[in-house]
């Protein structure tokens, strides 16, 4: 119960910098990053000759070292993203 009551406690400082962080990181995440990354899937699928996704050739395009390679890339970009937004929110806390 302390540590909720401690962490409350340093929202309280700087809950408007991290509202206004959060919505710009979320709006040019939804402007910018997500087109990006369904363009980047998009045309990972036109090299390696596919026009769309079935059942069918599902396994067979993800079985494609192309494409598992690409899609590796595009989860560590992911994953930096992400990593981008969690360590801005613990700079935050920590400079409350």
């Amino acid at each position: 119960m302390r540590k909720i009551k401690k962490v409350m406690d340093l929202l309280r400082v700087n809950w408007r910098t991290m509202a206004e962080f959060e919505i710009l990181y979320k709006v040019l995440s939804l402007t910018i990053f997500t087109p990006l990354f369904l363009w980047a899937f998009n045309g990972i699928m036109k090299v390696t000759g596919y026009q769309y996704l079935t059942i069918e050739n599902i396994f067979s395009f993800f079985l494609n070292p192309l494409t598992l390679l690409a899609l590796l890339l595009l989860i560590v970009c992911t994953s930096v993203y992400s990593m981008v937004d969690i360590g801005a929110v613990i700079f935050l806390l920590d400079q409350s």
